[in-house]
Protein backbone atom coordinates (compact mmCIF):
# COMPACT_ATOMS: atom_id res chain seq x y z
CA UNK A 1 0.00 0.00 0.00
CA UNK A 2 1.41 3.70 -1.08
CA UNK A 3 1.74 5.49 1.98
CA UNK A 4 0.27 9.34 1.79
CA UNK A 5 1.78 12.25 0.61
CA UNK A 6 0.12 14.08 3.69
CA UNK A 7 2.52 16.15 6.24
CA UNK A 8 3.55 13.77 9.11
CA UNK A 9 1.74 13.75 12.40
CA UNK A 10 3.70 14.15 15.55
CA UNK A 11 1.36 11.74 17.41
CA UNK A 12 3.33 8.69 18.41
CA UNK A 13 6.83 10.08 17.27
CA UNK A 14 9.47 10.10 20.05
CA UNK A 15 9.11 13.39 21.93
CA UNK A 16 13.09 13.30 21.77
CA UNK A 17 13.66 13.24 18.07
CA UNK A 18 12.23 16.17 17.77
CA UNK A 19 13.62 18.39 20.56
CA UNK A 20 16.39 20.67 20.02
CA UNK A 21 18.36 23.16 22.55
CA UNK A 22 20.11 26.32 22.64
CA UNK A 23 23.10 27.23 24.69
CA UNK A 24 23.91 30.70 24.91
CA UNK A 25 26.59 32.57 27.62
CA UNK A 26 30.15 31.64 28.46
CA UNK A 27 32.30 31.08 25.16
CA UNK A 28 28.57 30.72 23.46
CA UNK A 29 26.13 33.30 21.46
CA UNK A 30 24.49 35.88 22.71
CA UNK A 31 21.50 35.44 24.31
CA UNK A 32 18.83 36.52 21.32
CA UNK A 33 17.12 39.58 21.86
CA UNK A 34 13.32 38.63 23.58
CA UNK A 35 14.84 35.62 25.27
CA UNK A 36 14.21 37.00 28.88
CA UNK A 37 10.15 37.22 28.12
CA UNK A 38 10.34 33.65 27.15
CA UNK A 39 7.70 31.26 29.02
CA UNK A 40 7.46 27.69 29.08
CA UNK A 41 4.72 26.29 26.43
CA UNK A 42 5.14 29.41 24.21
CA UNK A 43 4.96 29.21 20.64
CA UNK A 44 7.84 30.92 19.39
CA UNK A 45 9.41 31.20 15.35
CA UNK A 46 13.50 31.02 15.40
CA UNK A 47 15.35 31.32 12.60
CA UNK A 48 19.03 30.11 13.39
CA UNK A 49 21.84 31.13 10.80
CA UNK A 50 25.08 29.08 10.14
CA UNK A 51 27.05 26.69 8.62
CA UNK A 52 26.39 23.06 7.83
CA UNK A 53 28.98 20.25 8.71
CA UNK A 54 27.56 16.87 8.75
CA UNK A 55 24.40 15.65 6.38
CA UNK A 56 23.31 12.05 7.23
CA UNK A 57 20.79 9.97 4.96
CA UNK A 58 19.56 6.39 5.46
CA UNK A 59 16.61 4.67 4.60
CA UNK A 60 15.72 5.11 8.76
CA UNK A 61 15.62 8.58 8.68
CA UNK A 62 17.86 11.67 8.14
CA UNK A 63 19.63 14.45 9.99
CA UNK A 64 22.35 17.69 9.48
CA UNK A 65 23.76 19.83 12.60
CA UNK A 66 25.44 22.63 11.95
CA UNK A 67 27.42 25.42 13.53
CA UNK A 68 25.28 28.33 14.92
CA UNK A 69 26.31 31.54 13.82
CA UNK A 70 23.37 33.81 14.50
CA UNK A 71 19.91 33.23 16.03
CA UNK A 72 16.76 35.44 15.79
CA UNK A 73 13.54 35.19 17.62
CA UNK A 74 9.98 35.73 17.29
CA UNK A 75 7.62 36.07 19.42
CA UNK A 76 4.06 37.20 19.60
CA UNK A 77 3.36 40.18 21.59
CA UNK A 78 2.15 39.47 24.57
CA UNK A 79 -1.81 40.58 25.40
CA UNK A 80 -2.78 42.94 28.06
CA UNK A 81 -4.83 41.04 30.24
CA UNK A 82 -7.42 44.54 30.54
CA UNK A 83 -7.73 44.17 26.39
CA UNK A 84 -8.38 40.64 26.33
CA UNK A 85 -10.88 40.82 29.21
CA UNK A 86 -12.64 43.78 27.33
CA UNK A 87 -12.23 41.67 23.57
CA UNK A 88 -15.08 41.22 22.00
CA UNK A 89 -17.38 43.55 24.54
CA UNK A 90 -18.86 46.71 23.20
CA UNK A 91 -19.90 49.42 25.10
CA UNK A 92 -23.36 51.75 23.70
CA UNK A 93 -22.62 55.19 24.46
CA UNK A 94 -25.67 57.58 24.33
CA UNK A 95 -25.96 60.99 24.74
Amino acid sequence: MAKSSKAVETKGLDDWKRRVSFDFGKEGLKEPEGFHELTINETVTVLVTGKVNHISKSRDGASFSLTMEGIKLQVKPKEDPLTAAFAGHRMKVTK
